[in-house]
């Protein structure tokens, strides 16, 4: 007898979000990505805009002397409609 099996992940370590939690934070994002990352080479494209934009917040935290964490600004930020 023939056996089929579905392979649903085909074990991408991308679709495990501990995995790309814990990733990001090895690499020193603190911000919470803006859409899901798919794969490695869709990490290596958003971890330099990520990087970016945390800088920015930090430097604009700084530049206003606010007392919050830049993953706090970051998140306080996301839901603001300018």
């Amino acid at each position: 007898m023939h056996k089929l099996t579905l392979d649903i992940f085909d074990n991408d370590p991308f679709n495990d979000s501990k995995y790309v939690k814990e990733r990001l934070e090895k690499d020193g994002v603190k911000i919470n990505p803006y859409r899901d990352i798919v794969d490695e080479e869709d990490y290596q494209e958003m971890l330099p805009e990520m990087l970016a934009q945390q800088d920015q917040y930090e430097q604009l935290i700084k530049s206003l002397n606010l007392k919050c964490d830049v993953t706090e600004f970051a998140s306080s930020v996301r839901h603001c409609n300018f």
